[in-house]
């Protein structure tokens, strides 16, 4: 399934200038944060969705009183619907990673959560020790205060530094807490997580005031283009809201609802699979009483130009016998 986005003159307005304006705070040339982000002089942005829905999910469980049962039933429920990780908090890590043994489902630990505003090098340590612990991804919280006071060479450090802390191989999410922010802040914070290292720009926490909306993800796949990819956390319920999602850039859906929204899934090609097999038996059972009429119109003719055909050969050779038994005499 293909899907697009546009940059509409108000949004790619919009982003040019908050370039300008980040630029400004981190103390670079505004040419030379625009020549990072080169897909802004697309008019359109292009990506493919994957059928699989599991492969978007990160199985989600970050209640403070969440128990050890708990955390297993999400690992099960995760191999058994082949999410594409668990995301718990960092204290669970350990046991999750035992619970998921050898499976392919990645873990991610969630850091400074659910304010963000930790020092950096409790984030920092956080993050180590769940990397000690087995996890594969990390979900850290942007310090929100500091980039609403401007403050963005801290905001960058913070997330910098986390993102060093670990290998390559290991992705990082920035969550911005977007309920908290306004667009042009929701820009500056996808500019500073991309100069900043990180994997993936996500919505929310869960949290906070609210949770992913569309319009959020749409600006920020459009800021982040292939640069990172984004995550639609908060909110994301049924197989709807993650569609809606996913055709306006979510590439990982953050939810605790995975079950039920692969379940819908399933129902949903179940009844396209039946809607199919019952216009086909429609088409089977209705073929003999239905004969389209220019095929019907055509046989006629062709009936009648057989008949008429055989109708003059008759004539013809009675007519030659008849000549037989009656010759003509010679005069």
């Amino acid at each position: 399934m293909n899907f697009s986005l546009t940059y509409d003159k108000e949004t790619k307005e919009l982003i040019q200038n908050r370039i300008n304006f980040t630029s400004k705070r981190i103390n670079i040339l505004p040419e030379q944060l625009r020549a990072v982000f080169p897909h802004l002089l697309e008019t359109e942005m292009k990506f493919k969705m994957n059928e699989d829905i599991s492969s978007y999910i990160d199985h989600t469980l970050l209640k403070p009183d969440a128990t050890k049962e708990q955390i297993k039933q999400l690992c099960q429920e995760a191999i058994d619907n082949k999410f594409y990780a668990v995301c718990v908090n960092s204290n669970r890590v350990k046991e999750a990673f035992e619970f998921l043994g050898k499976n392919s489902v990645q873990l991610a630990a969630v850091v400074g959560f659910p304010l963000g505003v930790t020092d950096t090098n409790c984030k920092i340590f956080e993050t180590e020790t769940a990397i000690d612990n087995g996890a594969t991804e990390i979900d850290m919280v942007i310090n929100v205060g500091r980039l609403k006071d401007e403050e963005y060479f801290e905001v960058l450090s913070d997330i910098r530094e986390v993102v060093k802390s670990v290998d390559e191989s290991v992705k990082v999410k920035v969550i911005l807490e977007t309920c908290l922010l306004t667009k042009e802040l929701i820009v500056d914070a996808c500019i500073l997580s991309v100069i900043g290292g990180a994997s993936f720009v996500k919505t929310s926490t869960g949290f906070s005031q609210g949770g992913a909306k569309v319009e959020d993800v749409r600006l920020m796949k459009l800021v982040v283009g292939d640069l990172a990819e984004v995550k639609a956390s908060g909110g994301v319920r049924s197989y709807e809201d993650a569609m809606k999602m996913i055709a306006n850039g979510a590439t990982r859906i953050g939810t605790s609802s995975g079950v039920k929204i692969s379940k819908e899934k399933n129902d949903v090609k179940q009844n396209q699979i039946d809607s199919i097999s019952d216009q086909n038996l429609n088409r089977n059972s209705s073929s003999s009483s239905f004969v389209n009429p220019k095929i019907a119109l055509c046989g006629a003719f062709l009936t009648a130009a057989i008949s008429g055909f055989f109708a003059g050969y008759v004539y013809q050779q009675n007519s030659q016998n008849s000549n037989k038994k009656n010759p003509k005499k010679k005069k």
